[in-house]
Protein backbone atom coordinates (compact mmCIF):
# COMPACT_ATOMS: atom_id res chain seq x y z
CA UNK A 1 0.00 0.00 0.00
CA UNK A 2 2.70 2.24 0.34
CA UNK A 3 4.17 1.89 -3.09
CA UNK A 4 0.27 2.74 -4.31
CA UNK A 5 0.01 6.32 -2.29
CA UNK A 6 3.13 7.10 -3.55
CA UNK A 7 2.00 6.33 -7.14
CA UNK A 8 -1.18 8.96 -6.10
CA UNK A 9 1.00 11.02 -5.07
CA UNK A 10 3.57 10.98 -7.96
CA UNK A 11 0.80 11.62 -10.23
CA UNK A 12 -0.80 15.41 -8.99
CA UNK A 13 3.47 16.39 -8.76
CA UNK A 14 4.34 15.70 -12.41
CA UNK A 15 1.07 17.14 -13.31
CA UNK A 16 2.44 20.51 -11.66
CA UNK A 17 5.40 20.20 -13.19
CA UNK A 18 3.93 19.59 -16.64
CA UNK A 19 1.71 22.80 -16.04
CA UNK A 20 4.95 24.96 -15.09
CA UNK A 21 6.72 24.02 -17.94
CA UNK A 22 3.78 24.98 -20.64
CA UNK A 23 3.14 27.53 -18.60
CA UNK A 24 6.78 29.09 -19.09
CA UNK A 25 6.65 28.17 -22.66
CA UNK A 26 3.12 30.60 -23.41
CA UNK A 27 5.34 32.96 -21.40
CA UNK A 28 8.66 32.91 -23.46
CA UNK A 29 6.48 33.45 -26.01
CA UNK A 30 4.04 36.15 -25.05
CA UNK A 31 7.94 37.83 -24.25
CA UNK A 32 9.05 37.33 -27.72
CA UNK A 33 6.10 38.00 -29.48
CA UNK A 34 6.56 39.99 -33.17
CA UNK A 35 4.56 42.67 -35.00
CA UNK A 36 4.88 45.24 -37.74
CA UNK A 37 5.38 49.59 -37.57
CA UNK A 38 5.99 52.02 -40.12
CA UNK A 39 8.58 54.15 -40.18
CA UNK A 40 10.31 57.04 -42.92
CA UNK A 41 13.17 57.96 -44.40
CA UNK A 42 13.97 61.01 -45.81
CA UNK A 43 17.11 62.31 -48.03
CA UNK A 44 18.09 65.67 -47.60
CA UNK A 45 18.57 68.77 -50.39
CA UNK A 46 21.49 70.11 -51.84
CA UNK A 47 23.26 73.59 -51.18
CA UNK A 48 24.23 75.52 -54.11
CA UNK A 49 28.36 76.12 -54.85
CA UNK A 50 29.49 79.25 -54.88
CA UNK A 51 32.42 79.70 -57.38
CA UNK A 52 34.94 83.22 -57.26
CA UNK A 53 37.44 83.22 -59.60
CA UNK A 54 41.00 83.41 -58.42
CA UNK A 55 42.83 86.41 -59.47
CA UNK A 56 42.29 89.34 -62.02
CA UNK A 57 43.16 88.57 -66.08
CA UNK A 58 45.16 91.36 -66.87
CA UNK A 59 47.30 91.75 -70.36
CA UNK A 60 44.67 91.73 -72.74
CA UNK A 61 44.76 93.49 -76.14
CA UNK A 62 43.44 93.26 -79.54
CA UNK A 63 44.30 89.73 -81.37
CA UNK A 64 46.68 88.97 -77.98
CA UNK A 65 46.58 85.80 -77.04
CA UNK A 66 43.64 83.97 -74.85
CA UNK A 67 44.41 84.23 -70.92
CA UNK A 68 43.26 81.42 -68.52
CA UNK A 69 40.51 81.71 -66.51
CA UNK A 70 40.08 79.72 -63.08
CA UNK A 71 38.98 80.14 -59.12
CA UNK A 72 37.42 78.59 -56.63
CA UNK A 73 34.11 76.15 -55.74
CA UNK A 74 33.14 76.30 -52.18
CA UNK A 75 30.93 73.31 -51.67
CA UNK A 76 28.90 74.56 -48.07
CA UNK A 77 27.32 70.56 -47.78
CA UNK A 78 28.39 68.10 -45.67
CA UNK A 79 29.11 66.00 -48.25
CA UNK A 80 31.13 65.81 -51.48
CA UNK A 81 28.62 67.22 -54.42
CA UNK A 82 29.80 65.88 -58.23
CA UNK A 83 30.76 68.98 -60.61
CA UNK A 84 30.60 68.30 -64.28
CA UNK A 85 31.94 71.58 -65.26
CA UNK A 86 32.24 75.29 -65.07
CA UNK A 87 31.26 77.63 -67.72
CA UNK A 88 30.68 81.29 -67.74
CA UNK A 89 28.88 84.05 -70.00
CA UNK A 90 30.04 87.45 -70.48
CA UNK A 91 27.31 89.66 -68.76
CA UNK A 92 28.36 93.25 -69.09
CA UNK A 93 31.33 94.86 -70.15
CA UNK A 94 32.18 98.35 -67.82
CA UNK A 95 34.40 100.44 -69.91
CA UNK A 96 37.15 103.10 -68.22
CA UNK A 97 35.26 106.06 -67.77
CA UNK A 98 32.70 103.25 -66.00
CA UNK A 99 30.00 103.29 -68.87
CA UNK A 100 28.73 100.45 -70.40
CA UNK A 101 30.10 99.19 -73.31
CA UNK A 102 27.99 99.52 -76.74
CA UNK A 103 28.54 97.58 -80.32
CA UNK A 104 30.53 101.14 -80.89
CA UNK A 105 32.39 101.13 -78.51
CA UNK A 106 33.58 98.12 -76.44
CA UNK A 107 31.49 95.13 -76.15
CA UNK A 108 31.22 91.20 -75.21
CA UNK A 109 31.30 91.07 -79.11
CA UNK A 110 35.25 92.56 -78.78
CA UNK A 111 35.81 89.07 -76.59
CA UNK A 112 36.11 85.38 -76.78
CA UNK A 113 35.32 82.89 -74.43
CA UNK A 114 36.62 79.62 -74.63
CA UNK A 115 33.47 79.11 -71.85
CA UNK A 116 33.75 75.83 -70.08
CA UNK A 117 36.14 74.09 -67.45
CA UNK A 118 35.39 70.78 -67.69
CA UNK A 119 35.93 69.21 -64.04
CA UNK A 120 34.31 66.04 -64.01
CA UNK A 121 34.99 65.13 -60.41
CA UNK A 122 33.35 65.02 -56.83
CA UNK A 123 33.94 68.15 -55.05
CA UNK A 124 34.58 67.27 -51.05
CA UNK A 125 33.00 70.00 -48.26
CA UNK A 126 34.85 72.96 -48.41
CA UNK A 127 36.83 75.14 -51.00
CA UNK A 128 38.41 73.34 -54.09
CA UNK A 129 40.21 75.18 -57.26
CA UNK A 130 39.68 74.82 -60.77
CA UNK A 131 40.80 75.91 -64.05
CA UNK A 132 44.20 77.42 -64.12
CA UNK A 133 44.80 77.07 -60.71
CA UNK A 134 43.79 73.81 -60.08
CA UNK A 135 45.47 70.31 -60.50
CA UNK A 136 44.28 67.57 -62.00
CA UNK A 137 41.54 70.02 -63.38
CA UNK A 138 42.14 70.81 -67.11
CA UNK A 139 43.06 74.53 -68.35
CA UNK A 140 39.94 74.76 -70.48
CA UNK A 141 38.52 78.01 -69.85
CA UNK A 142 39.81 81.25 -71.31
CA UNK A 143 39.15 84.96 -72.48
CA UNK A 144 40.43 86.74 -74.92
CA UNK A 145 40.34 90.32 -76.60
CA UNK A 146 39.90 89.72 -80.43
CA UNK A 147 41.27 91.93 -82.96
CA UNK A 148 38.32 93.18 -84.74
CA UNK A 149 39.91 95.39 -87.37
CA UNK A 150 37.70 98.46 -86.21
CA UNK A 151 39.87 101.10 -83.61
CA UNK A 152 39.48 99.29 -80.14
CA UNK A 153 40.73 102.26 -78.15
CA UNK A 154 37.83 102.02 -75.93
CA UNK A 155 38.60 98.64 -74.85
CA UNK A 156 41.59 100.10 -72.87
CA UNK A 157 40.81 99.54 -69.19
CA UNK A 158 37.50 98.19 -69.87
CA UNK A 159 36.04 95.21 -66.86
CA UNK A 160 34.37 92.51 -68.66
CA UNK A 161 32.04 90.97 -65.97
CA UNK A 162 31.06 87.57 -66.10
CA UNK A 163 28.51 85.09 -65.12
CA UNK A 164 30.16 81.39 -63.76
CA UNK A 165 27.40 78.60 -63.37
CA UNK A 166 28.36 75.54 -62.11
CA UNK A 167 27.11 72.22 -63.93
Amino acid sequence: MKLQFKKRRLVPVALAIVVLVVGSGVAYAFWTAGGTGDGTAKAGTVSSLTVTQTGTVTGLYPGGPALPIGGTLNNPNAGAVFVTSVSATITSVILADGTTGVATTCSAADFTLAPTATVGVEISSGVTSWGHAADPFVDTMSIKLLDTGRNQDACKNATVNLLFTVL
